[in-house]
């Protein structure tokens, strides 16, 4: 499967459109839920589509050490 295939399929595409087509540039996101839902799982599918992109990412967890 090509890049532009996955990007194309990718799951985010539903969730764009869901929310008006991204949050646009310069809007920040918040995901909250209790644990155990799958908040983890679903920033990596966020961070992996834009990595497809060519786009950086930037990841911060307050629970986690370096």
């Amino acid at each position: 499967m090509t890049e532009k295939t996955m990007i194309e399929r990718s799951p985010v595409r539903i969730f764009d459109r869901a929310i008006g087509e991204g949050l646009g540039a310069g809007n920040l996101g918040v995901v909250l839920s209790r644990p155990g839902v799958g908040k983890t799982a679903f920033l990596i599918g966020l961070a992996v589509d834009q990595l497809l992109q060519g786009k950086k990412v930037l990841y911060i967890s307050t629970k986690e050490s370096v």
